[in-house]
């Protein structure tokens, strides 16, 4: 499951690694100078007048490259449980180079088809067509209330392995609870369910959920951002912790805004 929901993963919750970083990497892991026509179409994998069939993809400019090089002969020699391993030591990595090893194991074991699954779940961007919804409806009818509630998808799996007992979910404090997301609208269509209504500038920055809980001494408070990710060493500043303390009148909340700085 969690390499069908590479987005729900909180275990691994981010590589460190974009497109470009990743191009960088493959370069090396593959063996290319960066002046070698291959590399150039991996580095440029956005550029139209060097990649035409499938420019802006960068999954699709590598599977290419891997499968003109012979990688395609490979057959893949995966379990899921050692897939899982390599994308733990890929997360765990401390530098460039145990990176690179990373990925030269994984090109060792698979192909260039292999390859291009992989490298979508490294970007969380699997997109194979199936909503996350529908897959865990198909393993417990309660998991998408579960995942809503707390977002922890080992837990979730662990808590709904008998898909006869339903069992029901709610907010808790501390729980990296999902907001709700906005939805693009056309704007005369918001309008006409609107009536009137009133516009204000809208501050930039990142959706936030605060808990707070001043029923213990000393008060609790963590902040999450809205894919679950715990950010309260990245913004927990001591004085700040006070201050949402202390304009908060009630003893237990969650605050769910935009942390922005100016």
């Amino acid at each position: 499951m969690r390499l069908f929901l590479p987005d729900l993963d909180r275990e691994r919750p981010r590589y460190g690694l974009k497109a470009g970083a990743l191009a960088n990497l493959f370069i090396f892991a593959i063996g290319l100078d960066k002046d070698n026509p291959d590399a150039r179409k991996i580095l440029t994998w956005k550029d139209s007048s060097i990649v035409q069939s499938a420019s802006g993809n960068f999954p699709k400019v590598l599977r290419e490259v891997l499968e003109k090089r012979g990688f395609n002969s490979i057959v893949p020699k995966f379990t899921v449980g050692e897939l899982n391993k390599k994308l733990d030591e890929l997360h765990e990595a401390k530098d460039k180079k145990e990176k690179e090893q990373v990925l030269k194991d994984l090109l060792n074991k698979t192909n260039g088809m292999g390859m291009y699954w992989i490298v979508r779940i490294i970007l969380k961007d699997l997109n194979c067509g199936l909503r996350y919804q529908s897959l865990l409806k198909q393993y417990h009818l309660d998991a998408e209330d579960a995942i809503n509630a707390h977002g922890d998808l080992r837990r979730c799996l662990a808590e709904l392995n008998d898909p006869n007992i339903r069992r029901p979910y709610f907010v808790e404090l501390f729980d990296a609870v999902s907001p709700m997301l906005a939805k693009i609208v056309k704007m005369d269509s918001a309008t006409e369910q609107l009536g009137q209504f009133v516009i204000e500038e809208k501050l930039d920055g990142d959706r936030l959920l605060v808990h707070i809980d001043k029923t213990v001494n000393p008060p609790k408070v963590m902040l999450f951002t809205r894919n679950g990710t715990n950010y309260t060493n990245r913004y927990g500043a001591p004085d700040l912790i006070k201050q949402l303390i202390d304009c908060v009148d009630c003893r237990r909340c969650i605050l769910d805004g935009e942390m922005v700085s100016w």
